[in-house]
């Protein structure tokens, strides 16, 4: 599970850069009203790898002995539902804050030419 951490973390990190480069090169400005949308971005970009994992889990479940001690027999199905719906809520807030990066803001002044 280590390596999905260290994924997670990976992944987060670089969706967060990648959408902070897009709203330097697209907007030319980063300021503190970003902050709500990077920290959005980190929190979907890390949460990708645990949702396709968990969409994974039905077809690679852990085995009978093991599900024994525990209170997921039988569950497999709603935790792969979970990572479906984890991971289609993960691809609209990128989907969201990429957009929105993606968008130059214009000044009142720019738009009336003064």
């Amino acid at each position: 599970m280590q390596n999905l951490d260290q994924f997670s973390v990976a992944t987060g990190l670089t969706t967060t850069i990648l959408v902070f480069l897009l709203i330097l090169i697209r907007q030319k400005r980063c300021d503190k009203s970003d902050i709500g949308s990077l920290a959005a971005t980190f929190v979907a970009g890390s949460n990708i790898p645990a949702a396709i994992y968990f969409c994974y889990y039905v077809f690679d479940p852990d085995p009978p002995a093991l599900m024994l001690m525990t209170k997921l027999a039988g569950c497999g199905k709603y935790i792969s539902f979970a990572g479906l719906l984890t991971f289609l809520l993960c691809i609209t807030t990128l989907w969201a804050s990429i957009s929105s990066a993606y968008k130059i803001v214009r000044s009142p002044d720019a738009a009336t030419g003064e």
